[in-house]
């Protein structure tokens, strides 16, 4: 008797989320997995297992793409506007200590001739005085956070703690918060985030004014009663502070028969 051949049993497929397995020696990598163990080394604190976490983080990384290739559309525009630009970084790859005021000495520039040009001499004052502006500012900024940084924590502290919220979590709170104001520069705008703000503005508003409607409405109602009350149609007894008075008895009428 022929022995029978032992079933196949078709192997697991791998769960999503799983890190991708070692190929075989000699065996090609399939691109699904060279692209998973690309990820899993660059980002070793990912769990890969964790859907949620794993396409975050690639669309975190699809948001950094996008904006590399903006501000890379950009430089190409602005280079073909100046040739001389396009040189200078050509010029300045090839050199560790680059000095473009140098570079273009080298290529012909006059400095003395451009000192004496007055149209020259007014757009450097110009750009100096906006420099100047600029640093000023910034040292303003500094000193606002340095003065106003400590009073706003300790307020922030003390309304986090009146909302039971641990260390960590306020934390997490201002981060998300620097988080919205760098996609705000990079403009950015969560819808979500958006309308969570939108209801907070109007939320003191609706308090107030459903409060005024209440208070109106009580007035009303308290008015119209007294009104009532004065016309004889429905006498109000509610909240009265009088004490009751004893019943009398009733006379019973005496009889003439008897002594």
């Amino acid at each position: 008797m022929d022995e029978k051949e032992p079933k196949k049993t078709a192997e697991a497929a791998p769960e999503a989320g799983a890190a991708a397995p070692a190929p075989a020696e000699g065996a090609k990598q399939s691109a699904r997995d060279g692209f998973r163990s690309r990820v899993s080394q660059r980002y070793p604190e990912l769990n890969m297992e964790d859907e949620d976490a794993y396409y975050g983080q690639m669309n975190s990384l699809m948001d950094e793409n996008e904006e590399f290739e903006n501000n890379s559309r950009r430089m190409r525009e602005s280079m073909g506007k100046s040739p001389l630009m396009v040189e200078m970084l050509y010029a300045a790859r090839n050199q560790e200590n680059f000095d473009p005021l140098v570079y273009f000495v080298e290529q012909g520039l006059d400095l003395d001739a451009l000192r004496d040009d007055p149209e020259y001499a007014k757009a450097i004052g110009e750009a100096r005085a906006k420099y100047l502006e600029t640093q000023s500012k910034r040292k303003e900024i500094e000193q606002a956070v340095e003065t106003n940084m400590p009073s706003s924590m300790e307020a922030v502290n003390a309304k986090a703690a009146e909302l039971g919220l641990s260390e960590e979590d306020t934390k997490a709170v201002l981060a998300s918060m620097y988080e919205d104001m760098e996609n705000l520069i990079k403009g950015i705008v969560d819808p979500e985030k958006f309308a969570l703000c939108a209801k907070g503005r109007t939320h003191d508003a609706d308090v107030e004014s459903a409060r005024e409607e209440g208070v109106a409405s009580g007035l009303n109602t308290a008015v119209t009663d007294k009104l009532r009350d004065v016309s004889g149609k429905k006498p109000n007894m509610a909240g009265s502070q009088r004490p009751a008075q004893p019943k009398k008895p009733k006379e019973q009428p005496k009889n003439m028969f008897l002594a």
